[in-house]
């Protein structure tokens, strides 16, 4: 079943809540995920670093070499203690896993996304706050946190390659 054949719109006010919704965002994402927070820790604390949650990342990437994952952090500090797995991806799928470190006025923004297919958004409006929002199979709500993520993106540097982390 598609996203976009049940639309899905709820409030989450735990972090258990948050994580449920966050990783049937990434299951359902098929081309690409999108993601803005703070740092490792935070990825992690979300859900992130679990092996199933890494291994649903690997059968994506796997379907094709225009699928991707985009990272945006605040700062990069402590991903390979924190997130080995994924870093273990960056390495395996370095052309289609890219995480960057945002610069500017990116630097200000304060919210959390999590971004599937266009279609998908989990929604922290402040990090440090419990409350977040789950649009789900929405395309026309997810479409501005795309524009704002790709906003973020274009004021962002790359910060960790396949190559060597720079950690």
């Amino acid at each position: 079943m598609n996203a976009s054949d049940n639309p899905t719109y709820r409030i989450l006010d735990t972090n258990s809540e948050a994580r449920e919704s966050i990783a049937l965002l990434i299951a359902s994402a098929e081309q690409e995920l999108m993601i803005f927070d703070r740092t490792p820790v935070t990825l992690r604390e979300r859900g992130l670093g679990k092996p199933d949650i890494i291994e649903q990342l690997r059968s994506m990437l796997l379907g094709g070499k225009y699928r991707k994952i985009r990272i945006a952090l605040h700062e990069v500090q402590s991903l390979e203690s924190e997130l080995p797995r994924l870093v273990s991806l960056l390495g395996q799928f370095g052309g289609q896993v890219m995480i960057h470190r945002v610069t500017g006025a990116a630097r200000q923004v304060e919210d959390v996304l999590f971004l599937a297919d266009g279609d998908s958004v989990w929604r922290k409006p402040v990090y440090s706050h419990p409350r977040s929002v789950m649009n789900f199979g929405d395309e026309a709500s997810a479409k501005p946190y795309l524009e704002r993520f790709e906003e973020i993106w274009a004021s962002s540097e790359l910060a960790v390659t396949d190559r060597q982390s720079g950690l």
